[in-house]
């Protein structure tokens, strides 16, 4: 893969900028506020496999990091240009610190997360036990000369051998360039259901009186 050229560069990036609460009680409405299906909330008595963490440390679950090298497709969400949501199924590399998707640089997707890019991740396994990481962050883009390498790491999750070899050779004759999606983490929830890690909403309802 040759060198990016600055000509055809595109980045998109933005800072984050995270102000410590002042009080446990600013803490709990930042919790409250957030879509109940990721299950933020306070930590309860008792509850030590609760997921109580404010930024990413659930990452380094174990089970976290068996769905990021998953070779099952995500679902990443992101804002459409027309102001409403989307959710696509999409092939992923994790490379320890952030995660990674490729695509045609005329993909919709491309020119939307240029406009807005924080993005929404989901990773999950019915199971039994069902487990789901659920990710918040944001988006960079980078146009490459080629075919990605995470693009092919991507594809060797599942596809190994002749068969490999075969889809290498089909995508370095399709694409003469490619945007490299690359997701920073700013937040991040892994659930499992089988040891008891549960979204904040269910716990309540499976315990009435711990909250």
């Amino acid at each position: 893969m040759r060198p990016v050229r600055d000509d055809v560069q595109v980045v998109v990036e933005r800072r984050r900028v995270t102000h410590r609460p002042a009080s446990n009680q600013a803490t709990n409405a930042r919790d409250n506020n957030a879509p109940s299906a990721c299950g933020i909330g306070t930590r309860l008595p008792g509850q030590r496999n609760s997921p109580d963490t404010t930024g990413v440390e659930d990452l380094q679950q174990p089970g976290a990091l068996e769905l990021l090298r998953s070779p099952d497709p995500a679902r990443l969400a992101y804002t459409g240009p027309d102001g409403y949501p989307r959710v696509i199924p999409i092939g992923f590399l994790w490379n320890g610190t952030v995660v990674v998707v490729c695509t045609a640089p005329t993909a919709p997707k491309v020119a939307a997360l240029t406009k807005q890019p924080h993005v929404a991740l989901t990773i999950d396994t019915m199971g039994p036990p069902a487990k789901e990481l659920l990710l918040r962050g944001t988006a960079s883009i980078e146009i490459v000369d080629g075919v990605a390498p995470e693009y092919l790491a991507a594809a060797a999750k599942s596809t190994q051998g002749d068969e490999l070899a075969a889809f290498e050779a089909a995508v370095r004759g399709l694409y003469k360039e490619m945007a490299r999606i690359t997701i920073t983490p700013s937040w991040a929830r892994f659930y499992d259901f089988g040891a008891g890690r549960l979204p904040t909403f269910l716990r309540r309802l499976v315990e009435p009186g711990s909250a």
